[in-house]
């Protein structure tokens, strides 16, 4: 048979868009052990996060970076997995979270899907109760056509959060809130919703599967690294 030519093509199209957003709360009461763990958790795990995208390559992962304090900015936007390298966020100000959401729902149209897409994973860490209309801007999300198909994970950030507005924010398949104590199970609990689940949905495509359990946290080593430290 005659060469056509598309061969290559072919594999292109082929492949199915996974975007991963980061949801990274900056206001104020993030200062310190907080930030600095998500800093370093997010940075180290990128090698892992292009394994998972070599291990799978009819997926092609995008990551998505929104920080929140008193507004939401994007720090990162649709970069793909590759070409992605991590960026400081440092803090002050309130909590924005409903307007992060906003910003998230922008790469969640149509046209940005395509109609082959895996379900996107939003991760949610936040150390606080919103201070803006967060409840119209997760409405919006839940009713929209690629927000309610999407895999959410919400990270509760020492034990002050308001953990309701996080379990309204979690999908209900997604198993109980995560709670992090100490940076070290907030590294765990990153490192799992980001590498982990990324992985799973990479290789069922459907985001309809029973996601693993999340790492046992809340085990302070007494005498450990400062990674060990209580918030």
């Amino acid at each position: 048979m005659a060469d056509t030519g598309f061969a290559g093509l072919g594999e292109a199209v082929s492949r199915r868009l996974l975007k991963v957003f980061w949801l990274v709360d900056a206001s104020g009461s993030m200062n310190g052990t907080k930030m600095a763990t998500v800093n370093r958790a997010i940075k180290d795990l990128i090698p892992e996060m292009r394994e998972v995208s070599d291990e799978n390559p009819e997926i092609e992962m995008e990551v998505n970076v929104i920080m929140f304090e008193t507004n939401a900015k994007w720090i990162h936007r649709a970069v793909n997995i590759h070409d992605f390298t991590w960026t400081d966020i440092s803090t002050g100000g309130y909590t924005a979270t409903g307007a992060a959401i906003a910003l998230a729902m922008e790469e969640l149209t149509v046209e940005k899907m395509g109609k082959r897409a895996v379900p996107p994973l939003l991760i949610l860490m936040s150390d606080g109760g919103a201070t803006d209309d967060y409840d119209r801007q997760l409405n919006a999300l839940l009713a929209d056509k690629w927000g309610k198909r999407s895999v959410r994970i919400p990270i509760a950030i020492g034990d002050d959060c308001d953990e309701d507005s996080l379990e309204n924010f979690r999908h209900p398949k997604e198993g109980p809130l995560l709670k992090a104590d100490n940076a070290a199970d907030l590294t765990k609990l990153i490192k799992w919703a980001s590498v982990t689940v990324s992985s799973t949905l990479s290789q069922s495509g459907t985001g309809n599967n029973q996601l693993p359990p999340p790492p046992p946290v809340n085990q302070v080593q007494l005498g450990g690294t400062d990674e060990d430290d209580q918030f």
